[in-house]
């Protein structure tokens, strides 16, 4: 065929023009690689050139180039894609793609031409903002020589809302760590009395945070000491308060992350301080 082909247009080319000769050696070319891809099953790569050298090629190979497109579009199998709901409602808006090209982006019931042989089909719908992708759906089918609009019917499932991410793998919340944050504030309060806490004046009793006088000693320094003999006693006491009360976050801050239930969930977390006291209140659905 491919020798018949080349003859063919030398016989058609004899006292043409250089370019004239150019223009129809690319007709022969043409006919040539669709013989070729007829007889390798690539039937839609055959018609697309013969109808390229059924135009505007000599009268001789435009003819034969014509009646190979309509023998090649005879035996072309078609099919088309029945796209559903999972309520068995139809389905247009979704993406085709066969064996890794995209087809349509939109399906509208007409038939797709194909080549014989196996082939595969994925359905993809096409999705709004807000909305979660629904998973693709594969369907693999052999397409038989001169089979005309095979319905292949696919299941594609529904369109969902976007689900929060925190409910929606089930993970840990930023909450504990939220709660361990706020335990170290205390604790730090609590490092700082300690360190700023004063030395126990001479003369006052740690016990009693009372001071005697000493001589010469006015009654303004005596209770300036006695003030500063209260600090030794009591700013100690509530730096351990503070301190206590910051552990005490931190560690439930940690105990609640590593116990956390990984399921959807709806609490509500509000951490409450004051001086020499703190705590968590908590509310919802675990």
């Amino acid at each position: 065929m491919r020798r018949w082909v080349v003859g063919l247009v030398g016989a058609a080319v004899v006292g043409m023009a250089p370019g004239a000769r150019a223009d129809q050696a690319a007709c022969a070319k043409a006919a040539e690689r669709g013989q070729i891809a007829r007889a390798d099953g690539k039937l839609r790569e055959a018609r697309r050139q013969f109808v390229s050298c059924s135009t505007d090629c000599p009268a001789m190979i435009a003819s034969d180039c014509a009646t190979w497109a309509e023998q090649v579009l005879a035996a072309m199998p078609t099919i088309v894609v029945d796209a559903k709901d999972e309520a068995g409602r139809d389905v247009g808006d979704a993406t085709l793609t066969i064996d890794g090209e995209v087809i349509t982006h939109q399906l509208d019931g007409k038939a797709i031409p194909i080549d014989p042989g196996s082939h595969t089909l994925t359905l993809q719908r096409n999705v709004p903002l807000g909305t979660n992708t629904p998973p693709k759906v594969t369907e693999t089918i052999i397409a038989k020589e001169g089979a005309k609009a095979r319905a292949v019917t696919m299941v594609v499932p529904a369109v969902r809302d976007v689900v929060p991410s925190s409910s929606e793998d089930g993970g840990h919340t930023i909450w504990p760590w939220l709660v361990v944050g706020a335990g170290v504030i205390p604790v730090t309060v609590g490092v700082v009395l300690l360190l700023t806490a004063p030395d126990l004046p001479s003369g006052c009793s740690l016990e009693t945070s009372t001071c005697v006088q000493l001589p010469n000693e006015s009654s303004e320094d005596l209770e300036e000491r006695q003030v500063q003999a209260g600090r030794a006693k009591g700013q100690p006491t509530f730096g351990a308060i503070w301190i206590a009360s910051g552990a005490a976050l931190i560690a439930g801050g940690l105990i609640w992350h590593f116990l956390e239930p990984t399921k959807p969930r709806n609490a509500s977390i509000a951490p409450w301080l004051q001086p020499g006291a703190g705590g968590l209140s908590a509310r919802g659905t675990f």
